[in-house]
């Protein structure tokens, strides 16, 4: 999805960031997000975008109802 400048960040990206911060201060490896990142025709892209972050914190995704999807550009994390 193409974010448009005139739009704030929306809510789930906000919870997501909220709750990668939350695993984080529980004393886990650091995380690194992205939040929007560019595609292949060098159009920027809203989304969050892990780049790196311990398992524990994909598993917790994973058991709270989030899709992530495996890109160049890291793991892609959306609500199902």
């Amino acid at each position: 999805m193409q974010r448009s400048d005139k739009e704030p960040y929306k809510e789930p990206y906000k919870e997501i960031a909220n709750l990668l911060v939350e695993i984080q201060h529980g004393q886990t490896a650091p995380i690194e997000i992205s939040i929007g990142y560019v595609n292949d025709q060098n159009i920027v892209m809203d989304g969050v975008v892990i780049k790196k972050a311990p398992p524990r914190a994909i598993k917790e995704l994973i058991s709270r109802g989030y899709d992530l999807d495996v890109t160049k550009e890291g793991v892609r994390v959306s609500k199902i």
